[in-house]
């Protein structure tokens, strides 16, 4: 089946990557962390409903946005989640403000319920996400461990604008963040401050790929960014 949100990459097939084999390995990781067949299965199941979501087809009368509660792929996203077609159907398509005296409800367009059923899936998957990282830190560090981890060192691995010869809008936010993290903590600064101090006798200044004048750019007051 041909899904939304998997058919935006262009090409779908990765070559010498066997899906099948990939799948298995991930399967062998979830059991590892104890996470049991069953479990698993609930888990396939909410992915498999997110992308049912992003083939829900929201139309459009003149003004406001139409979904049926019998669309193919919201009824199998629907029962996959185990919740009710028609109230998704209703709350993607319409909005509710609570007064002090009433409720009111009003049709949303199709652009802002299209919205609304993105945003769904990407919150159900975050959720999921987040889940799954509280589950693999209890698995991977004991009762003990945690009791006894004050501290930690950790290693961010950060540098400026990367240069693609295609870039996405996200992969530019991206850049721009690790680079207003450079400027501000992470090397630049520290640089300095070592130098400033003679922390290290040997310490032996590097060279570094000034992009300050990009963020001054994108800060300006025409821009801004930040």
């Amino acid at each position: 089946m041909d899904f939304q949100y998997l058919n935006q990459g262009g090409e779908p097939t990765i070559p010498n990557v066997n899906d099948a084999e990939e799948f298995n390995s991930t399967r062998k990781a979830l059991e590892t962390i104890g996470l049991a067949a069953d479990t698993q299965l609930q888990i396939f199941g909410i992915l498999a409903a997110l992308l049912h979501i992003g083939n829900v087809q929201v139309t459009a009368t003149r003004n406001d946005a139409v979904l049926s509660s019998t669309d193919a792929a919201l009824v199998k996203a629907t029962a996959l989640l185990g919740i009710d077609a028609a109230s998704f159907a209703k709350w993607t398509t319409k909005k509710q403000i609570t007064t002090r005296s009433e409720k009111i409800v009003s049709s949303l367009n199709q652009k802002q319920a299209l919205v609304v059923r993105d945003s769904v899936a990407k919150f159900v998957y975050s959720s999921l996400f987040d889940w799954l990282v509280s589950v693999m830190n209890s698995s991977l560090a004991t009762e003990e461990v945690s009791r006894a981890a004050k501290t930690f060192i950790g290693v961010l691995d950060i540098y400026g604008f990367e240069h693609f010869q295609k870039n996405s809008f996200e992969q530019f936010c991206i850049n721009y963040a690790n680079e207003k993290l450079q400027q501000e903590v992470i090397l630049l600064s520290n640089q300095a401050k070592f130098s400033s101090i003679n922390t290290f006798s040997n310490w032996n200044r590097r060279s570094i790929c000034e992009n300050a004048s990009t963020g001054h750019l994108l800060n300006s007051s025409t821009i801004n960014l930040a």
